[in-house]
């Protein structure tokens, strides 16, 4: 009988799985359905109904267009229905314009196969998305196998070998290998790699190599301990996504053919039940398997092992693995480390099986020789497949299983490792003062060798702190020292303080309050001033005299008694002179710290008695130099004990705040004025004020906002602003400057003020989101009496009321000059919530920026920027003048402002447009005059088209034709901000465009005008380690320390022969005068120990004081040199701390070369 459960079970699976089936078909449906729908829109076809399902309507809603938009009950598929798709729809005249089955044959073709091709897209993008924030796996640089006869063997790299660098190229990924030796222009270049910690360089010249392709002949060590998730770079991932679906249409196009042909039997189709099936199950596997099955170019596999020639002698010639399930043989046969064929000697079997089990890939291993077969049974360790952490509140799943537990998913488990982990846990839970913590586990099995680790955490009650004692303070009471550190006691008078953590014991907070009361931020008296205001009986030079009167010195430590002091004197001194009722006021300004520390703490990825994570720590420090409040930004790790450490991240401010005034000239707008005033830590609490305001001949435009960060001690930023811009439209029939500045009757002049506030925030570092809502007063006005008939019925008042989002990525190398990256951006907006206007709005476009032509010139830069926007109305309107989208020299140069796009026949009018795409492609280049000027030159071509009006009435041209120019031109950044003029020329245009070769642009504000001063770069490694003084230093430690050595070995000899002839008395000696030789002997070698460690310490002392000078004179020589250059920052770090560096900012060779000329030899002085 079949329990009540069972059916239960099995009923909830199957809904789990149907849930899944149509939540994923309704998906796949709704974007096949919709390319159908936007490709039929964009070509004019009239769409009746989108339905998702099929039989009688649910519910739905119908746009302003006329297409119904509706849920069916049957939710197995779907449809769209358009216009004169079917025999029975009777068209008029006027419906046939819009009808499909009176398109043209490519536009019904493209409608018929937009929906296949928008699924293959969608696909891409899922791909795109995994492998661009999800990452795939990727081995990491360490040699897993050498081949023999192969270069690597020739060169004596070795297995555990990790490759840092190749060609001075820091190598991250196993795969970067073959990647940088094969690209590498050298004949002969250097390898860089670490075995067993220690840092080893050999040459790789055209005599080594085994063959022409260059291959070096080693294999990645392929494990879950070695293999990490890879997040792609944005355009590699666009690229394995396309690769990826082509890889898969390929597989299905050939599992067709085999279906055919018979070499795939039918049982392996499936119908709905069985994609029912794989969708549920689905959502419950790992995404990374799936990254990994598909993206097959990042699925290594360890190799099978060297390749052993069969013996000729008579023993083993075949090895057989049984027990393997997820190792190969090959793989198995090649962690043995032995030769397993031939004449195969015991002493060999039994280093295989120690060989074998030191992988903690095995947890039973034996090995046989059988006739002339080697037989390996194995049994394979469970792969951890999940771990569940329950119980625990104090610290979170994430930070336990990155920082704290060294079992990781996917790993291989082992009893040992679970029991390291449990002790691990147990003593961060004691430090946190939970004495009585208990950890438990279970070790569930699962399929395919698999375990699924539960630990159950019981943390229990938090230590509280019952009494605080003060022992030998003098200065100050027990109860001021209470207030400032950081732990207090249990009791009710704490009162909120009662149930917070300040109460709970953490052995962390004793540290940190030990070190508060040890230390403490000295501040020091700068200039005294004194100021005398309506004194009845002044004199001259009163303020001098009671300047005199002041205690404190500048530059002594700061004391406020001193304060009190002086005023104290000061009082007294006017009393004695008749000014009875005297008032002394004192004030100070603490100078130098002006960002409020909870700003910088907010930044923060890592707090106090948080887990300690290298990857937190680099990450805070990014952030608050991100913050662009800072000169430097530095981070100190002070080891407190074993467990625990003190992080200092010491800062220097720089000024945050920008006054620019900007002039120029524009063929748009004539002369253009612009004021910019901008302060990005106001108050030092990280708020944004801005204030724009900027005048031409023919506009005037204004704005005001205020951006306060972390609301409410969130990551979320609040801004509000005020806007007001005035101006009049484009024209082209006669005036100035292409028709701008125009005197014909047909012009009109518009307004627009309002209010706007935006929420934002960074979902990740490169991805930043935000959602907005403003109001805006937009009218039409002084409509001249020739204007176009399509201007005049837009005059009038608006008022809209909108909410929208944007979406903004970049990786750009730097905001204000990049050079390599992207910076996209989408946004839309929804107006209708309020207001008299309805219309859905969408913008996008990316600019991507390439370095080309390196071995020319480092600052040649390809900048490519694709941009779309359309915008439709509903509720029965028509798109406003006011929201459509208007094209011109901004977009596509060599034509007028708003050049292109419907134009009145009659008053040659832009009258915007609802459909708008472009792309520029832009060379940037120095062109051979001094860098301090800032000049540069540019060629370009760009692409525009603007069309679309919701207009049935002629009387206006326009095209879809997309429209080309070509052209140079030069950027000055000149001190009064940005200017750029550009010469461009119309190469496929319309009759109706307006041209306009000559365009002449200011941004001020957009850069930093000031002139940019170089960045220069020593290797102080290369520097330390090549420079003749400083390996004239090293060798004179050398040998002093080799001289100390010798001299405590002579000693330490001599009390281990008096040690020995010590136990030889003990026999003969009574118990109390061996216990006096016991103690005497001690003292020797106390007294040995004091003098090593205090001669080791003269020692280094000595050799500090020797590369002090050496630091002295290059920081001579880099002051020498950054005044040659022009240069103000001169970096002396590690060339491996620096992501990249162009060999112009690299001066360690110059340093060098001056280094060994300026100071040969530096005595480490002494004896």
């Amino acid at each position: 009988m079949v329990s009540l459960a069972r059916v239960f079970g099995a009923f909830q699976e199957g809904s789990f799985y149907i849930a899944s089936f149509l939540l994923v078909l309704s998906v796949v449906v709704f974007v096949h359905e919709y390319g159908h729908y936007s490709v039929a829109k964009l070509c004019g076809v009239k769409v009746k109904t989108f339905s998702l399902g099929f039989g009688p309507e649910l519910f739905g809603i119908t746009d302003g267009s006329g297409t119904r938009w509706k849920f069916s009950l049957v939710p197995v598929g779907g449809y769209v229905k358009m216009l004169g798709d079917t025999q029975e729809d009777n068209l008029s005249e006027g419906e046939k314009s819009f009808a499909f089955n009176e398109k043209p044959l490519w536009q019904r073709f493209a409608v018929a196969g937009a929906g296949p091709l928008a699924n293959l897209l969608f696909a891409v993008l899922v791909f795109f998305v995994l492998f661009a924030t999800r990452g795939v796996m990727s081995p990491m640089p360490i040699v897993g196998a050498v081949l023999p006869g192969s270069t690597a063997e020739k060169v004596g790299l070795m297995v555990g070998d990790r490759i840092v660098e190749v060609d001075g190229h820091e190598v991250s990924w196993f795969e970067e290998i073959r990647h940088y030796i094969a690209g590498s222009p050298n004949q002969e270049f250097t390898v860089v790699f670490l075995r067993d910690g220690v840092q080893h360089s050999i040459k790789l010249s055209s005599d080594v190599w085994s063959d022409d392709a260059r291959r070096l002949g080693i294999a990645a060590n392929i494990s879950p301990e070695t293999t990490r998730a890879r997040r792609l770079p944005v355009v590699r991932a666009a690229v394995e996504s396309f690769r990826c679906i082509f890889r898969i249409v390929k597989i299905t196009l050939v599992a067709v053919v085999q279906l055919v042909t018979g070499a795939r039997g039918i049982d392996e189709l499936g119908g709905p039940v069985r994609i029912a099936k794989h969708s549920g199950s689905f959502p419950q596997e790992n995404h990374k398997s799936q990254v990994s099955e598909c993206h097959d170019g990042y699925r290594l596999r360890a190799p099978a092992g060297p390749i052993v020639p069969t013996s000729a002698a008579a023993g083993v010639t075949r090895v057989k693995v049984v027990g393997n399930e997820r190792l190969d043989s090959g793989t198995v046969q090649f962690y043995a480390k032995v030769p397993l064929t031939g004449d195969v000697t015991q002493p060999e079997i039994d280093e295989a099986i120690k060989n074998l089990y030191a992988t903690s890939l095995f947890s039973r291993v034996s090995v046989r020789v059988e006739g002339n077969e080697l037989v390996i049974r194995v049994k394979e360790n469970p792969v951890v497949r999940s771990i569940k952490i329950v119980g625990n509140r104090v610290f979170s799943d994430k930070n336990l299983e990155n920082d704290v537990l060294k079992m990781k998913k996917m790993s291989i488990f082992t009893e040992a490792k679970l029991k390291r982990d449990l002790s691990t846990l147990h003593a961060l839970y004691q430090s946190r003062g939970m004495l009585g913590a208990k950890v438990s586990y279970a070790v569930r099995r699962a399929p395919h060798n698999a375990v699924d680790i539960v630990l159950n955490i019981v943390e229990g009650k938090a230590t509280r702190i019952g009494e605080i004692r003060f022992v030998g303070n003098k200065a100050f009471s027990s109860s001021e020292l209470r207030a400032i550190i950081y732990s207090k006691e249990h009791k009710l008078k704490e009162g909120f303080g009662l149930f917070g953590g300040s109460t709970k014991f953490f052995a962390e907070r004793l540290v940190a309050d030990q070190s508060i009361l040890q230390e403490g931020k000295k501040y020091q008296f700068g200039e005294s001033t004194v100021t005398v205001s309506d004194i009845a009986y002044s004199y001259e030079g009163i303020e001098k005299d009671l300047l005199e009167l002041v205690l404190s010195k500048k530059g002594g430590v700061f004391d406020a008694t001193m304060v009190n002091g002086s005023v104290a004197r000061i009082t007294a001194h006017l009393n004695e002179r008749g000014n009875l009722f005297a008032s002394v006021k004192s004030d100070y300004d603490v100078q130098g710290d002006v960002t409020l520390d909870n700003v910088i703490r907010r930044k923060l990825g890592i707090h106090e008695g948080d887990v300690y994570s290298t990857g937190a720590v680099r990450q805070s420090r990014k952030r608050l130099a991100d913050m662009d409040f800072f000169e430097t930004v530095d981070v100190e790790t002070q080891k407190i004990s074993d467990s625990l450490v003190d992080l200092n991240f010491r800062v220097k401010e720089r000024g945050t705040g920008s006054f620019d005034i900007g002039a120029g000239f524009s063929s748009e707008s004539g002369l253009v004025g612009k004021i910019s005033v901008r302060e990005r830590n106001a108050f030092g609490a990280g708020k944004m004020v801005a204030f724009d305001l900027s005048r031409s001949m023919t506009s005037l435009s204004g704005t005001l906002d205020l951006v306060t960060p972390n609301v409410l001690d969130s990551d979320v930023a609040f801004g509000v602003g005020v806007f007001y811009s005035q101006q009049g439209s484009p024209s082209s029939s006669g005036g100035t400057l292409g028709g701008l500045l125009s005197s014909s009757e047909g012009s009109f002049s518009s307004t627009n003020a309002g209010l706007s506030t935006r929420l934002s925030c960074n979902l990740t570092d490169s991805v930043a989101a935000s959602l907005q809502y403003y109001y805006k007063y937009h009218s039409i006005h002084n409509i001249g009496e020739s204007a176009s008939i399509y201007i005049k019925e837009q005059e009038g008042r608006h008022f809209d009321s909108a909410v929208g989002y944007s979406l903004v990525y970049s990786s750009l190398d730097s905001t204000y000059k990049p050079s390599t990256g992207v910076f996209a951006k989408v946004s839309q907006l929804f107006s209708g919530i309020g207001g008299n206007l309805h219309y859905v709005k969408t913008e996008a476009s990316s600019a991507h920026f390439f370095p080309v032509f390196r071995r020319i010139h480092n600052d040649i830069v390809l900048k490519v920027r694709p941009s779309f926007g359309y915008v439709f109305a509903y509720s029965g309107e028509t798109v406003k003048i006011g929201q459509r989208f208007f094209v011109g020299n901004s977009e596509i140069r060599g034509f007028a402002a708003s050049g292109i796009g419907p134009r009145d026949r009659n008053t040659k009018e832009s009258l915007g447009g609802k459909l708008f795409y472009g792309l520029t492609t832009q060379l940037d280049f120095p062109i051979g005059l001094p860098e301090h000027l800032g000049i540069r030159g540019s060629v370009f071509a760009d692409v525009a088209s603007l069309s679309r009006l919701d207009s049935g009435v002629g009387g206006y041209d326009t095209s879809d034709l997309p429209r080309l120019s070509i052209g140079f031109g030069f950027s000055w950044k000149s001190p009064f901000g940005p200017v750029r003029i550009d010469f461009g020329f119309p190469i496929v245009k319309e009759k109706f465009d307006i041209k306009d070769r000559i365009r002449i642009s200011t941004d001020a504000g957009a850069e930093d005008a000031s002139v940019s001063r170089p960045v220069l770069f020593i290797d102080s490694e290369k520097v330390l380690g090549e420079a003749l003084v400083a390996k004239d230093i090293r060798a004179q430690l050398d040998r002093r320390r080799t001289e100390l050595q010798s001299t405590f070995s002579r000693r330490g000899e001599e009390l281990r022969k008096g040690e020995d002839e010590l136990i030889k008395q003990k026999s003969i000696l009574s118990s109390e005068a061996f216990e006096v030789k016991v103690a005497e002997f001690r003292k020797e070698v106390d007294s040995l120990n004091r003098d090593a460690a205090a001669k080791m310490s003269e020692l280094e002392g000595m050799y500090s004081g020797a590369m002090e000078q050496v630091y002295n004179k290059v920081q001579q020589i880099s002051k020498r040199l950054a005044g040659e250059l022009g240069a103000t920052i001169v970096f002396f770090i590690p060339r491996g701390q620096v992501a990249y560096v162009e060999d112009s900012a690299d001066i360690s060779e110059r340093v060098l070369e001056a280094l060994n000329k300026d100071l040969s030899r530096v005595s480490m002085g002494g004896s």
